[in-house]
C-alpha cells in the first residue's frame, strides 16, 4: 500500500493521481524524469508541428503508415 494506504483494484501501487503504478520503482524515479525532461533542449517548431499532426491525422492516414 501507498504511504495513505490506497491502492489499486488490481492492488497495484497508486504513487499520485495521473501517474502509472511502478511497484519495485525507487522512491526517486519521478525526480529522475523530472531532472531529465528539465535538461532536454525545447522542441523546435518543426518538432512540434510533426508531434502535433500525428495526433490530429485522420485515422485513415495512421492507418495506411
Amino acid at each position: 500500500m501507498t504511504a495513505n494506504g490506497e491502492a489499486t483494484a488490481g492492488g497495484a501501487l497508486v504513487g499520485a493521481p495521473g501517474r502509472p503504478a511502478r511497484p519495485g520503482a525507487p522512491a526517486d524515479y519521478w525526480d529522475r524524469v523530472r531532472r531529465i525532461a528539465a535538461a532536454a533542449p525545447p522542441l523546435s517548431a518543426e518538432q512540434r508541428a510533426v508531434i502535433r499532426s500525428a495526433f490530429h491525422a485522420p485515422e485513415a492516414r495512421r492507418a495506411a503508415a
